[in-house]
């Protein structure tokens, strides 16, 4: 099978129970939708499987795919045929709002039921948490800090993710750059505290902390008397303690 097929074959079997999943029900509706805005062809590669053809994702209301468009790689995220919601326009617009803020892959266009996006080459949070040992104490800090000054951008700019206190697979680490993927469920807020709720799961849950703290040396009740403060001010100052902590 070849690893690229035109998007006017995706709603042949197998391919329709990929940009259909799980029915394939409305797959001819679903590749005219993919065309009009610009995709040309699907790629069948990725860590993830859908009835036995490679994807790049697969979560609980979408599959995200390979695809070319306008001649460019590009990930295509897809809704699920049985995910509730009112299509991918929230996510869409979020993810633009993030863009603004620097955090994100970058948008490229939408449509009711798909997302096309910057490709990002990497590994969720969650599989690079597990790989730390193979990470220098200075790699580890970057990327935790970079990650960190991310969610402070959300932070600054309104934007609640929403799943950052499960983050497992809600970031890819990359070489290119690590951000936040996955704004289907966020919101707007002027208390919003990524930064609190990202930190929390990165050094308060002992499956994580106990790994992190072989690369990250601080004191536990100074991080969390930083985050309770944080959490309350939001103020640059607090923030940059709380890098400072992480990046010495």
């Amino acid at each position: 099978m070849s690893l690229w097929i035109a998007i006017n074959r995706a709603s042949l079997p197998p391919f329709d129970k990929i940009i259909c999943y799980p029915t394939g029900h409305g797959a001819d509706a679903r590749v005219k939708e993919f065309m009009q805005i610009g995709v040309t062809d699907l790629g069948l590669v990725g860590r993830a499987k859908v009835n036995g053809i490679r994807v790049l994702g697969k979560g609980t209301t979408s599959i995200v795919i390979l695809c070319r468009w306008h001649g460019k790689k590009k990930a295509l995220k897809v809704r699920r045929v049985d995910a509730g919601g009112s299509g991918a326009n929230h996510e869409a617009i979020f993810l633009k709002r993030a863009n603004i803020c620097s955090v994100g892959p970058k948008l490229c266009t939408w449509s009711e039921n798909s997302i096309v996006m910057e490709y990002l080459q990497g590994i969720t949070l969650g599989e690079w948490l597990m790989r730390l040992q193979s990470y220098t104490d200075a790699e580890v800090k970057s990327i935790i800090s970079n990650l960190l000054i991310q969610a402070r951008k959300l932070d600054v700019c309104g934007i609640i993710h929403r799943e950052l206190g499960n983050a497992s697979r809600h970031a890819i680490i990359s070489k290119k750059r690590s951000t936040f993927v996955d704004f289907g469920t966020a919101g707007l807020s002027m208390k919003a505290s990524n930064v609190t709720s990202l930190a929390n799961y990165l050094f308060l849950q002992k499956t994580h902390a106990t790994q992190i703290e072989k690369h990250i040396h601080f004191c536990r009740d100074e991080l969390l008397g930083m985050l309770k403060e944080y959490k309350i001010s939001r103020a640059d100052k607090i923030f940059g303690k709380l890098l400072q902590l992480i990046e010495t």
